[in-house]
């Protein structure tokens, strides 16, 4: 979605990925009557999965955002469940900072809805595109999406894609103090008190924004607490420096980071205080278990920063949250109570042109979940993420080269497959991999620069041999190149005059010979 949307009303939307079907939906216009208690009054916004109303109840008076699935996912199971857990994930933890859902129904064409509340004010993604936040804005606003996240957790949710865009800052009477709330629960993962959870993601599929996705999210690995943890950790870096951690051209470019690269420490960019910065540094790591293990801990850390800054009067009082009285029965949360693993899989060259497209629109706040394809079953292709590092090498796989250079993404029967890698001054690389049907691997190869030798001599020889200013030996002798880099050769004799010559980047001279001078010209 892009500007259409704005204005003093706002509420989260759906986006799918990929190509955009046909749009056989209908466009409410205003005055229009769902479930004989909504009156729409105008379009918010529309994503690939929904258009969002502003409207009113028409007892109460209360004003509301209107979420509607479009009619051609009406009579997709899948869809229409992943459009419940929404509402049924916000319904249970009714927090003060997550905004709440109190009502589904569903129109006469058969599409469903859930209506929420409709705020007034702005997301972060609009926030920070204005500059990077001051402290005494940033850590009050933290602290408020870490209570939210708690709370959330506590109810055994899981965000999943947690971002700016779905974060709302609401727009309060002057001199009231600021307030955030956390949206769109369509990805959330609902985690029984057994640890079971819900069952709908399905086998190719990866839900989340790729500059917000935690390494174990990005493979389809277990998910938890501490996957939400990461993408705080991202939120706050973007908020306090401008931008994500990780960016890049496309989807796969931003999770082959997420996966392989260290985020730059925030003090890099920006001052930071200290306690900022070992904060979002702890977030970030790439192993769950070096990150806090809940917000919890979050918050004291929030605490402790805004005590050593002289903040801590800027932090409103925390509200104790209240169970939700219209919270799920145990028997519809039992139905979600099929643990499936989360595989990645990708398209083609043309899929992941789309998906970088749609990339680009969620950091304007637009996507809400990115499908990759149709479920698959457990006996389809394997899906293999390459990466190399560095990147950009030619990968071929059981003798056929791939389109894209690396990170890029090959899809396999299950068996044994050859992987090898190419790329200029750097030796190839090759290795075999067996993989079973239907899972999702990353597979990683560090390749080693392809250096060379080359003979040097002089005349006269026992010349002092200088390689960048360090000095090797004397000649005759042989001294190692890196292509990659330019070099300077110096030799030095006593008589003779300093013989200097530059070797070009690129350059694979095998020999080279000095002729040095008598420093007396006439001298023969």
């Amino acid at each position: 979605m892009g500007d259409s949307r704005r204005s003093d009303g706002y509420a989260p939307t759906l986006q799918r990925s990929g190509d955009r079907a046909r749009d056989d939906s209908p466009l409410y216009a205003a005055g229009t009557v769902l479930a004989e208690r909504y009156r729409i009054e105008t379009l918010l916004g529309e994503g690939g999965m929904g258009r969002v109303y502003a409207g009113v109840h028409i007892v109460l008076g209360r004003r509301v955002a209107i979420k509607v699935l479009l009619h051609r996912y009406a009579d997709q199971p899948a869809m229409v469940e992943r459009f419940r857990t929404e509402a049924r994930s916000a319904s249970r933890i009714a927090h003060p900072n997550i905004v709440p859902m109190f009502d589904f129904g569903e129109t006469p064409l058969g599409e469903v809805f859930l209506v929420m509340d409709l705020l007034e004010g702005e997301p972060l993604s609009d926030v920070v595109k204005r500059g990077p936040l001051a402290l005494d804005r940033l850590v009050p606003m933290l602290r408020q999406v870490a209570l939210a996240l708690r709370a959330a957790h506590e109810a055994g949710v899981v965000h999943r894609d947690l971002k700016p865009a779905n974060v709302f800052l609401l727009k309060g009477a002057p001199g009231e103090p600021m307030r955030v709330q956390v949206l769109d629960f369509g990805m959330a993962k609902l985690v029984e008190a057994g640890g079971a959870a819900n069952g709908l993601t399905a086998a190719g599929e990866i839900l989340g924004t790729p500059e917000y996705m935690a390494p174990e999210q990005a493979v389809g690995g277990e998910i938890d607490r501490r996957t939400d943890v990461y993408a705080f950790g991202c939120m706050a870096f973007e908020l306090w420096c401008g931008h994500p951690p990780f960016a890049g051209a496309n989807y796969v470019t931003v999770l082959a980071k997420q996966l392989d690269e260290k985020a730059p420490r925030i003090g890099e960019l920006r001052d930071a205080p200290a306690g900022l910065e070992t904060l979002i540094a702890r977030t970030l790591q790439k192993k769950r278990e070096d990150r806090p293990k809940d917000m919890g801990e979050v918050l004291d850390a929030l605490g402790r920063l805004a005590e050593e800054e002289g903040i801590a009067g800027t932090l409103a009082p925390e509200t104790a949250a209240h169970p939700a009285s219209h919270a799920p029965s145990s028997t519809a949360l039992s139905r979600q109570s099929t643990r499936r693993r989360v595989w990645l899989r990708r398209r083609t060259r043309r899929a992941l042109l789309a998906l970088g497209l749609i990339a680009a629109g969620a950091a304007a706040g637009g996507l809400g979940w990115r499908a990759f394809g149709p479920a698959r079953a457990a006996s389809g292709p394997a899906t293999l993420v390459l990466t190399t590092i560095p990147p950009g090498a030619t990968l071929i796989v059981d003798g056929k080269p791939l389109e894209e250079p690396s990170p890029a993404v090959a899809q396999v029967q299950a068996g044994a497959h050859e992987i090898a890698a190419q790329l200029a001054h750097y030796h190839p690389a090759a290795i075999k991999r067996t993989v079973g049907a239907a899972v999702s691997e990353v597979v990683r190869m560090v390749l080693e620069r392809d250096t060379y030798k080359m003979e040097l001599s002089s005349d006269p020889p026992g010349a002092q041999v200088q390689l960048d200013g360090y000095l090797l030996g004397v000649t005759p002798m042989q001294v190692e190149l890196d292509p990659l880099d330019p070099h300077t050769l110096r030799l030095e004799r006593l008589g003779r005059r300093p013989w200097e010559v530059l070797v070009p980047q690129g350059e694979r001279r095998t020999e080279l010979r000095a002729v040095l001078k008598r420093r007396d010209e006439n001298e023969k």
